[in-house]
C-alpha cells in the first residue's frame, strides 16, 4: 500500500529526536521522507492501517517540541524533501512545496523584482511548512504582516489520508469557511500542509538602519513611541536589554550606556526621496538622542550583526537556550522588564530580555547547563507567564505551544477554549494519529 522507504538507522533516527526546544528528546521509531502530497497521504493511511500515530518534521528549529515525537513508538514524517518553488512574477504569486527553506523562498522571490515580507529570525534554518504550522512572525510583522496575512491557498492531508486543497490564488477570496488561515497555526494537529501558495508585493524597497542607545526602558518605549504617532513606522525594530548587549558586546558598533538599552530600527520605502524625508524626520524628533545611522549596506549589516547573531552567543554561554515568546502591549513592557530583572536576580538565573518592540513580542531568555539548572529556570519562567497573561499578554506570540507550553495555553484562554479547539480537532483527525501531544 505504502512504498516509500521509512528509514530506521538509529543514527538518522536520532536527528528526528530533538528540535532548538529545551523539551526531552524522543527518538522515533523510524523516519519517512516524502516527495509528493501523495506520498504524504499513503503515508497518513497507512498508519491508520498498520495503527502508529505521526509527528511531522519542518526543519526541526522549533523551540517548543512542536517537531518531537510523543513517544518512541511514533514514526516522523520529514517534509524536507519537498522543496520546489515557482514564482508566476506577473500574478504576484509564489507556489513552495513544504519542505523550502525559508529564506531561499524569499530570494527566489527577489529574483523576480518581488518581496515576500515576514521574516523570522530562524529564516536561515526554518521551513515554510513549520512556518505555516506555526503561523510565524518576525521582524517584520507590524508593518507587513506575519505568515497568516501573505498564504492564500494550502494543500494539506487530514487524518484520514484525504487530499485537500483550499483557498484560491486571487486577493481576495471569501467563499466558506477560511481553512486556510485555521490550518495556520495549528501545529499539524489538524493536517498535514504539504504545499502553499503566497500572495507577494513589489520590491526593489529601498532602506535604512538606525542604532539608537537609550539610558532606560521607559525612556526608550516613549522614544519609540513618539516616532509611530508621527508617522515614523518602521519595517523593523527591535530593542535589546542590558543584558543582551552584555553578550553581544563584541559586535555592538559602539559603546552602551550603563544598563542602558538600544532600539534598532529599519526604515524602508519604494523611493529614495520618501526615505530620506522619513529620515529627516527622524532627525528632528530624535534630537539629543544617541543614535547611529547607516549610509551604506556595510553599516547597516555591522549595526544588525548582534542581533542576528544572539542565539549563538548565548549558547556560548551555556549549551541550552530557553527562547520565551511573550506579548505585551507598549505601556506593559517597562514595567515587565523590571519584574523580570527582579525575579532573576533573586533568584540567581542568568537572562536577557529583546525582540520586537513593534508589535510588543518579547523574547525573554535564560541558559542551562543540566536539568537541575533547567528545572530552577523551568519554575521561574512559569511565574513570568503568570506574570504576563495577568497583565492582559500572551505566552506565545509566534512560536506556537508545541508541547513546551500546553499547561499555560488553558491557563491563559481557559478550557473552554480547548474544549472547542479539542472538537475540531476530531474532525479533522478522528483518530488523533497526528501531532499527537501538542497543543493539548
Amino acid at each position: 500500500m505504502c512504498a516509500i522507504e521509512c528509514i530506521y538507522d538509529i543514527e538518522i533516527r536520532k536527528q528526528y529526536s530533538k528540535d532548538k526546544s529545551s523539551c526531552k528528546a524522543v527518538i522515533p521509531k523510524g523516519v519517512f521522507f516524502p516527495k509528493t502530497t501523495l506520498e504524504v497521504s499513503e503515508i497518513v493511511k497507512k498508519s491508520l492501517n498498520d495503527n502508529f500515530n505521526i509527528s511531522i518534521w519542518g526543519a526541526g528549529s522549533g523551540v517548543n517540541g512542536g517537531a518531537i515525537p510523543q513517544d518512541s513508538e511514533e514514526f516522523v514524517i520529514s517534509l524536507q524533501k519537498m522543496d520546489k518553488v515557482e514564482i508566476l512574477e506577473h500574478d504576484f504569486i509564489g507556489r513552495a512545496q513544504c519542505g523550502v527553506n525559508t529564506l531561499y523562498f524569499q530570494q527566489k522571490c527577489e529574483e523576480k523584482g518581488l518581496f515576500f515580507p515576514p521574516d523570522p529570525a530562524s529564516a536561515d534554518i526554518s521551513s515554510i511548512g513549520g512556518n505555516l504550522a506555526c503561523s510565524a512572525g518576525g521582524m517584520r510583522g507590524y508593518k507587513y504582516g506575519t505568515f497568516r496575512d501573505y498564504v492564500i491557498k494550502i494543500t494539506f492531508v487530514d487524518g484520514k489520508g484525504n487530499i485537500i486543497t483550499t483557498g484560491c490564488e486571487t486577493f481576495k477570496w471569501v467563499t466558506g469557511y477560511d481553512f486556510v488561515r485555521l490550518l495556520t497555526g495549528s501545529e499539524g494537529t489538524l493536517g498535514i500542509i504539504t504545499e502553499a501558495s503566497f500572495k507577494l508585493i513589489p520590491g526593489n524597497i529601498v532602506k535604512t538602519s538606525i542604532y539608537i542607545n537609550f539610558e532606560s526602558m521607559d525612556i526608550l518605549v516613549a522614544g519609540f513611541l513618539k516616532l509611530m504617532k508621527n508617522s515614523i513606522i518602521p519595517s523593523n525594530a527591535e530593542f535589546m536589554d542590558s543584558y543582551t548587549l552584555n553578550v553581544i558586546k563584541e559586535y555592538l558598533p559602539c559603546e552602551h550606556k550603563n544598563n542602558g538599552c538600544v532600539l534598532l530600527l529599519e526604515i524602508d520605502s519604494y523611493s529614495y526621496e520618501n526615505l530620506e524625508n522619513d529620515l529627516k524626520k527622524f532627525k528632528k524628533l530624535a534630537q539629543g538622542w544617541d543614535y547611529i545611522i547607516s549610509d551604506n549596506e556595510e553599516v547597516s549589516h555591522n549595526l544588525w550583526k548582534g542581533r542576528k547573531r544572539l542565539r549563538t552567543e548565548l549558547e556560548k554561554v551555556k549549551p541550552n537556550v530557553f527562547s520565551e515568546d511573550f506579548v505585551l502591549l507598549y505601556s506593559k513592557i517597562p514595567d515587565f522588564i523590571r519584574f523580570t530583572e527582579e525575579i532573576c536576580n533573586k533568584n540567581n538565573i542568568f537572562f536577557c530580555n529583546f525582540g520586537h518592540i513593534i508589535d510588543g513580542n518579547i523574547h525573554f531568555s535564560s541558559v542551562y547547563e543540566n536539568d537541575e539548572e533547567k528545572r530552577h529556570i523551568e519554575k521561574i519562567i512559569y511565574k513570568i507567564s503568570e506574570y504576563v497573561i495577568s497583565n492582559g499578554g500572551t505566552i506565545s506570540g509566534e512560536h506556537g505551544i508545541g508541547k513546551y507550553k500546553r499547561e499555560l495555553m488553558i491557563k491563559e484562554i481557559g478550557q473552554k477554549n480547548v474544549d472547542i479547539m479539542q472538537s475540531v480537532k476530531k474532525v479533522f483527525d478522528p483518530h488523533n494519529i497526528l501531532n499527537k501531544g501538542k497543543i493539548f
